[in-house]
């Protein structure tokens, strides 16, 4: 990914996945990535059932990305043209 594109991930399918990223510089994505985890283990009963998005999840998730605002960056590509 170069530097600066807007993306986002995601796992269409039914089963765990594992994700391997690397960050340049790492600022406090580890950080991230281990609260991240925490919230889908919570909120997944132990990750024994899929993860629904509803209000409860959306907002851990606003919660996350708000103490990691630096690190993970909310894009408008509607504002910004993004492809």
């Amino acid at each position: 990914m170069n530097q600066g594109v807007p993306h986002t991930f995601r796992n269409p399918l039914d089963a765990i996945i594992r994700v391997y990223n690397t960050h340049s510089p790492a600022m406090q994505f580890d950080n991230y990535f281990e609260a991240l985890s925490n919230i889908v283990t919570k909120l997944s009963l132990g990750r024994k059932q899929k993860l629904k998005m509803n209000l409860n999840t959306v907002t851990h998730l606003c919660v996350l990305m708000k103490k990691y605002k630096e690190e993970m960056v909310s894009v408008n590509c509607m504002l910004q043209n993004c492809k």
